[in-house]
């Protein structure tokens, strides 16, 4: 969640949080499998669903177009491709394993600790202290996430989870203080992160631990429906808001609206087309331009546009009907297992009602936004959590400690070896390409390119790097080669079109396929 590397690699934010989670999930897959009295799950349909979600991935990395290495890794500057979530889904598997009251706690204490370095930092970028240059609306806090909308969702979660530290009956009053002092400092930064996304969050969260404290008071059940139908009431009225559908003037109508509609839009002509399969995690940035509509390309123009910008589309266009499938069924056991807690439950349950209202926050951000990679960790391991609550909460799995320690060596050997030969390549890459064209190296530049994983749209980024520095030679040689490994790639014969060195016919070539890649294009080249 906080891992950023501004003064290493070109892309400092998700990056190394792929880097980060890769590892990790290695640790924890390596943990969960030598030791097998741990238990996950009883129910066959968890199992199942549990089952089914890494292997259709597996299937749709195989089965649809997307080149094998983009699909593993993701698109460059996103890295959500299968790799990013089998780890997702390993740390939700972690979670299921794992989950108890105290281990809640623990998972909530972690978000909330997190959440100090980030607002640490986000007071750094208020007070214009910040010593490293980014890309960010004046102003606005973006954190260790590079975005404000990220920022924003990440202080909300952190101010849900420190609520149940709070409300814990076994936090001593100093712990209750500080967490109660960290609410309106948190608040400050989400303010200054300048978007609505955090809000939504937080109102969300609140509303669901507030029902959630009515239902476990007797006399208060009559209020608690009461309170649910205002709640379904007021979520109808602000998507509605949202979507310029009420006879007023719309409070939370903004102009993003109508491009999240677009880029939705464009994810269920994708998905017609590939229903089974998908295009592969992270394939819809390669299928837009060829699907948009002409009303899209004239609000988007040449802007290339990388995902849905909700995770239910993108795991749709990424591995077909049968993904999204599975995703649903997986969100049901977490419904299901919230439902038997809150039905057995004779008290407030603090640490469980802030876990429902920050996994709900995440949800409700995954679903207008893109499912970045820091955000994505929360959300999955909260998923995991929740499901093994039900049944695990009044004990914790304990190994022996001679067997986990051996686990936990046997598990950084893996992580480590895996990370040096799978993850840490691609980070390399990137550190060595920010390396080279600091010291205007064009031959290294180009032999970066080519290192292993080939990624075309991190070599379409080299050879523009080339091209833009005075290079074109080699910029061409790099993109032929892309065009080599996908002849069909929009951004490698823009290229070609804007490359001095081309040849007529290789320009030529170029304007007539941009032209079918990407029928609505207003301006080509």
């Amino acid at each position: 969640m906080v891992i950023i590397t501004p003064t290493l690699s070109i892309d400092p934010i998700n990056l190394p949080k792929f880097v980060t989670l890769s590892f990790f999930a290695v640790m924890v897959l390596t943990y969960i499998v030598s030791n097998r009295q741990l238990s996950i799950s009883k129910s066959k349909f968890a199992l199942l669903l549990l089952t089914l979600f890494p292997s259709w991935i597996l299937i749709s990395l195989f089965m649809s177009k997307i080149n094998i290495l983009n699909g593993l890794f993701g698109f460059t500057g996103r890295n959500t491709g299968a790799l990013t979530y089998f780890g997702l889904f390993i740390f939700m598997i972690g979670g299921i394993v794992a989950s108890s009251t105290s281990f809640t706690y623990s998972i909530l204490r972690a978000i909330s600790v997190a959440g100090i370095l980030h607002i640490t930092y986000g007071f750094v970028q208020v007070l214009d202290l910040d010593p490293f240059t980014w890309v960010r609306a004046t102003g606005s806090v973006t954190s260790f996430f590079g975005n404000q909308n990220f920022s924003s969702s990440f202080t909300a979660l952190s101010m849900l989870a420190s609520l149940s530290l709070i409300l814990y009956s076994s936090s001593n009053k100093m712990t209750r203080i500080f967490w109660i002092c960290y609410q309106p400092f948190a608040f400050f930064i989400l303010i200054n992160s300048d978007s609505t996304q955090g809000y939504f969050v937080l109102i969300a969260g609140l509303l669901v631990i507030g029902y959630f404290w009515l239902v476990s008071k007797p006399s208060l059940i009559r209020l608690a429906k009461i309170y649910l139908v205002m709640c379904v009431c007021g979520v109808a009225i602000s998507i509605l808001d949202i979507l310029a559908k009420v006879p007023w003037n719309p409070f939370l109508n903004e102009a993003t609206v109508a491009l999240r509609g677009d880029y939705w839009r464009t994810a269920w002509a994708i998905s017609m087309n590939y229903p089974l399969f998908g295009v592969g995690l992270d394939g819809y940035v390669y299928q837009y331009r060829a699907f948009r509509d002409e009303l899209t390309a004239s609000r988007s123009g040449n802007t290339r546009v990388d995902s849905a910008h909700n995770i239910f589309l993108d795991l749709l266009v990424g591995g077909g009907f049968p993904l999204l499938i599975i995703y649903l069924g997986l969100i049901l056991l977490v419904l299901i297992s919230i439902f038997k807690v809150t039905q057995r439950s004779k008290v407030f349950k603090p640490e469980h009602a802030c876990l429902v209202g920050a996994w709900v926050g995440y949800l409700l951000q995954a679903s207008i936004s893109i499912n970045q990679i820091g955000l994505g960790v929360i959300g999955f391991t909260l998923m995991g959590v929740l499901i093994g609550y039900e049944s695990h909460q009044e004990y914790e799995q304990k190994l022996p400690s001679q067997k986990q320690r051996r686990s936990t060596a046997y598990a950084l050997l893996l992580s480590s070896i895996f990370s040096v030969f799978i993850t840490f390549p691609i980070f390399r890459n990137d550190l060595n390409l920010r390396s080279a064209a600091n010291a205007a190296d064009a031959a290294l530049v180009e032999k970066i390119a080519y290192d292993w994983p080939k990624q075309i749209d991190f070599m379409v980024t080299v050879a523009a790097t080339l091209r833009e520095n005075g290079y074109p030679e080699h910029s061409l040689r790099v993109i032929r080669e892309v065009i080599k490994i996908n002849p069909n790639f929009y951004e490698a014969w823009l290229e070609i079109s804007r490359n001095e060195m081309a040849s007529e016919s290789e320009k030529s070539k170029a304007q007539i396929l941009l032209r079918k890649l990407d029928p609505f294009a207003p301006v080509i080249g």
